[in-house]
């Protein structure tokens, strides 16, 4: 009984080997890019230039405002930062409220931190 319990979680042991193994080189083969982008105010999205290009529009994109509350939004309503978007060598970001989808001005300049990823699968 115990060798057979032996063998299971010797079998798991290799099983979770592999997968610490294999993870970090999935995550490498993304090669990622990432930046900050001036959004200027009175406008509602931005274009975000992609250096170098992305080899396809199989990627990912998550965007935050830099040095400002959670939550940002110039009314009261709940806005969003959606990606419209996207090419190999840029994506456009625009900031919509939530409820209609209605494209929202900035009402102050802020910057915007973006990380693009390649989809590995």
């Amino acid at each position: 009984m115990f060798a057979q319990l032996g063998r299971r979680y010797l079998s798991a042991s290799y099983i979770i080997l592999s997968f610490m193994v294999l993870l970090p080189v999935a995550v490498e083969a993304a090669d990622p890019r990432a930046g900050t982008v001036n959004w200027p105010a009175n406008t509602n999205g931005v274009t975000v230039t992609i250096v170098p290009p992305m080899p396809s529009v199989r990627y990912s994109v998550a965007v935050t405002v830099v040095a400002k509350m959670a939550g940002y939004s110039p009314t009261s309503a709940c806005t969003y930062f959606g990606i419209m978007g996207k090419g190999t060598s840029t994506f456009v970001v625009q900031h919509r409220r939530c409820d209609s989808g209605a494209a929202v001005n900035l009402d102050e300049p802020i910057q915007l931190d973006w990380i693009v990823a390649e989809h590995t699968q």
